[in-house]
């Protein structure tokens, strides 16, 4: 037995089909779309905040940073005010940020009041310096042969009295023998 084909019947069929996969075709793509517009409202009430333009961001930042400033400047100031005294002689006494600080007692001292006394020269060799307040084997290298990095010749000469780890501690009014260049 042979089946007749109908030619009608396939059309149908084909347009049946046809409305169907445009059907599907295009809730999917429908739903793809709502999905990402749905995506992209979420995105931007969640998240707009976290991208925010450069003059929107410099507007927020700067009150913070002229109230810094401000303070800042004005501790400075003060403080200046205050210290000038201890400043300048601070600097005078502390060249080397890497040599160890004498102390000395807790007074204000005057710029006038640290001595610098001239050294006696003993014998052609080598002179005697006395410690005086900032002194150190480094200021003493550098002022008298100098470079600081001589300071071991001061405590090879002196007899090296000094461990290693108390090179640039000095007592004030010691006595000191420095070579000659």
């Amino acid at each position: 037995m042979k089946k007749e084909i109908n030619i009608n019947s396939i059309v149908k069929s084909l347009k049946k089909t046809k409305k169907i996969a445009w059907w599907i075709g295009a809730h999917v793509f429908h739903s793809v779309m709502i999905t990402v517009i749905i995506g992209v409202i979420l995105g931007y009430i969640f998240f707009h905040r976290s991208v925010i333009s450069n003059d929107r961001l410099i507007s927020q930042i700067e009150p913070v940073i002229l109230f810094h400033k401000a303070n800042y400047q004005e501790t400075v100031r003060i403080w200046e005010t205050n210290n000038t005294k201890r400043i300048k002689i601070a600097q005078k006494i502390y060249t080397n940020p890497f040599e160890e600080r004498i102390d000395s007692p807790d007074k204000d001292i005057e710029e006038s009041e640290i001595e610098k006394e001239d050294p006696i020269i003993d014998d052609k060799n080598f002179i005697i310096h006395t410690i005086v307040p900032g002194d150190n084997l480094w200021i003493l290298a550098k002022r008298y042969l100098g470079s600081g990095f001589r300071w071991v010749e001061i405590t090879d000469l002196d007899g090296n009295p000094y461990p290693d780890w108390r090179a640039n501690i000095l007592s004030i009014n010691e006595q000191v023998k420095i070579p000659t260049r």
